[in-house]
């Protein structure tokens, strides 16, 4: 059983989310709850959870405040939200699992098979995270898989391209990483000032450029010896971005 507590201030979202977990997650069991940040950071340091929900936006401050009190404990974190915001973008580079309200019975139990399979691999994520939270602009992102957890500096990202419904990222040093989530979930989730989507499987850092054939069957050199087919209908908008930083002529 995974020893999970669930820290939400409103008290009918608080209890349908414990109901649930109850009679449908055999593999869950709730110790404690809490409705504002000084409980819930008392709450965990007191039960030390394996597993924890929480509300970005709760009473006394937010589920950030009680992360920082925390933050020496060991636990796999679900973060729960009414709206998409800025937050949501932190807890997808740190690879948080996170529910967006109304909670819908059929997503808690995706995360939580998810997580069950695995647990070890979510619970040291937390200082990774309250990093990310304080940068204007990520710099790493984590990645993880049957190896562990690999943290990734974005500046040293050659490309990702597309392997059915993951993804996998290709390193300057050559290292290569999969990463169980689609190619599109990347292209929206990083800067597209720094990527741009050349085909439908290829997402490139365009600081990696080295040179740009036009050619019938358009091609990109990428560092590190890549070479890569632009697809014909992104061809335009590929120079475009490239005229603007300066590479193309």
């Amino acid at each position: 059983m995974i020893r999970t507590v669930v820290i939400e201030d409103e008290h009918n979202s608080r209890e349908l989310l414990i109901n649930m977990l109850n009679q449908y997650c055999d593999n869950i069991e709730v110790v404690g709850e809490a409705d504002n940040v000084k409980l819930g950071a008392e709450l965990i340091k007191t039960m030390k959870p394996e597993l924890v929900f929480m509300d970005i936006e709760i009473r006394g401050g937010t589920g950030f405040d009680i992360l920082e009190e925390v933050k020496h404990c060991k636990f796999a974190l679900i973060f729960l939200t009414g709206y998409e915001q800025y937050a949501i973008k932190a807890i997808k580079y740190a690879a948080i699992g996170y529910l967006l309200k109304p909670i819908e019975l059929n997503e808690i139990k995706k995360v939580v098979d998810e997580l069950s399979l695995s647990l070890n691999l979510y619970q040291n994520r937390i200082s990774f995270f309250l990093d990310i939270v304080k940068e204007d602009s990520p710099s790493k992102i984590l990645l993880c898989d049957s190896r562990g957890q690999h943290v990734i500096y974005i500046s040293e990202i050659t490309f990702l391209t597309s392997d059915g419904n993951y993804t996998k990222f290709v390193l300057d040093s050559g290292n290569i990483y999969v990463s169980s989530y689609p190619l599109k979930y990347y292209h929206n989730l990083l800067s597209p000032k720094v990527f741009f989507r050349i085909h439908k499987s290829y997402l490139i850092n365009i600081n990696k450029v080295i040179k740009y054939d036009k050619g019938r069957m358009s091609k990109v050199f990428l560092k590190g010896d890549h070479v890569l087919n632009i697809a014909t209908r992104r061809k335009a908008d590929f120079v475009k971005v490239f005229k603007e930083h300066k590479i193309l002529s």
